[in-house]
């Protein structure tokens, strides 16, 4: 599409894929280990979540951090500045939704919009994220 800043096209595409944004929720709001992640995001396999998150890494928008000290070892996945730069943009992007998509879901999705909250388990469906977020 001619006249769309391609860096700002490239941007749409990343928090567009699948369950990117809600990882980066995620992350946002406290650093994780992968099976944590995994609870919170609703619906997302360990492979898409694996992929995702190696892709976040590759942009510098995730950082992955080892602790081989402790036994076992963990392994957490905290957003990078660059992330967290993302907050108010997605704080509009939770605005506008609640706004403009009341009751509305994206394919797959059962229930209403804010379903997939990442501070919520799976069992608690429909409960919103305390601050708003991707």
């Amino acid at each position: 599409m001619s006249g769309i800043c391609p860096h700002y096209e490239a941007a749409t595409e990343l928090l567009g894929r699948r369950r990117t944004g809600l990882i980066l929720t995620a992350l946002i709001e406290n650093p994780s280990r992968f099976s944590e992640i995994g609870v919170g995001v609703d619906g997302i396999s360990d492979r898409m979540l694996s992929q995702r998150l190696a892709e976040l890494e590759d942009l510098g928008l995730v950082e992955r951090k080892v602790d081989a000290e402790k036994r076992p070892v963990l392994v957490e996945y905290v957003a990078t500045q660059m992330a967290r730069e993302l907050s108010p943009v997605s704080a509009a992007l939770q605005e506008w939704a609640e706004k403009w998509m009341p009751g509305r879901w994206s394919p797959g999705v059962q229930g209403t919009a804010g379903r997939h909250s990442v501070a919520a388990p799976r069992s608690t469906p429909g409960k919103m994220l305390s601050s708003p977020h991707l």
